[in-house]
């Protein structure tokens, strides 16, 4: 069945797509007229491909149907500090796939309180083995990506750029290993993962390659299972629904989590389309199932 679909924050192709596909596409930017041109395009459903909740947020309060997340669901995902708590929630006390990386947030206030020269040792006293650290911003979509720091002067400096751009730095310890991306679909207990996707500087590996994992090849498939296994409780724990990309490090012996991304990317070149096309699944196909489920539920 054909939609007018708002498609916000995203370049021709994805609207291309859904055009081809018999839709009618109105392209909107996350600008300060975004209320305004929603309301005036007459969509009766909205793709938002802007990270963070506020496109969803204004939806909700619109009573616009959104493909994706629940507007909780992406506040929650977004607060990159409450990884530990939701797994934890989730798990109440059973061991699972999936693992928090470990560290602690930095408010502007606190630092403003302490003084930048006391923040190093309250903040690194809460990350385990000290330095390298990641410092990055605490929630996802604001502010600059993500810097290794190796010292107290190196630290102090990285507070400076992120505390200038949002209110609240979050400091964790710097995991080496292979950096994964796994899209996961649908809800609760029926989500179900798309193969694992290895994120290699500027390349894509899908599925992940087992080489990368583990020298014998049928660990490295277990080991591939256990990543899409560690994805979809992510998903499960956070109440995702419909997509979202769970992005994760795999250290050689566990699962560690970056994040969640309620609002990953459905261009073609992106994980997403590149695990439906490992599938033979056209993007078509996922984004008509995607609108159904947003028109229908």
């Amino acid at each position: 069945m054909p939609y007018k679909i708002a498609v916000v924050g995203c370049s021709g192709q994805l609207c291309e797509t859904l055009a081809e596909a018999g839709h009618e596409v109105v392209a909107l930017s996350a600008d300060e007229n975004f209320v305004q041109n929603l309301i005036g395009s007459g969509a009766n459903v909205v793709l938002n491909q802007v990270p963070g909740d506020a496109v969803v947020r204004l939806c909700d309060m619109l009573g616009i149907a959104t493909i994706g997340c629940e507007v909780g669901v992406c506040t929650a995902a977004s607060q990159r500090a409450l990884m530990g708590a939701a797994l934890a929630s989730f798990y109440a006390g059973d061991e699972g796939a999936a693992y928090a990386i470990a560290g602690a947030s930095g408010p502007s206030a606190m630092v403003e309180q302490l003084g930048l020269e006391k923040v190093p040792s309250a903040l690194m006293e809460r990350v385990p083995g000290g330095y390298p650290a990641c410092v990055k911003p605490a929630r996802a979509g604001k502010g600059p990506r993500a810097v290794c720091v190796t010292n107290d002067a190196e630290l102090i400096a990285a507070l400076k750029t992120v505390l200038a751009a949002c209110d609240e730095a979050l400091v964790q310890e710097w995991v080496e290993g292979v950096r994964i991306c796994v899209p996961v679909l649908s809800q609760g207990w029926d989500a179900y993962a798309l193969p694992a996707v290895e994120l290699c500087g500027g390349e894509m590996h899908v599925p992940v390659r087992l080489e990368q994992l583990n020298a014998d090849a049928s660990y490295a498939q277990a080991i591939r299972s256990e990543i899409e296994r560690a994805a979809i409780e992510t998903y499960q724990a956070y109440g995702c629904r419909d997509i979202a990309a769970v992005h994760l490090i795999w250290d050689g012996g566990r699962c560690r989590i970056l994040g969640v991304d309620t609002a990953p990317s459905l261009e073609p070149d992106s994980p997403s389309m590149a695990g439906c096309e490992v599938l033979g699944l056209s993007a078509a196909a996922l984004l008509n199932e995607l609108l159904d489920q947003a028109l229908y539920r």
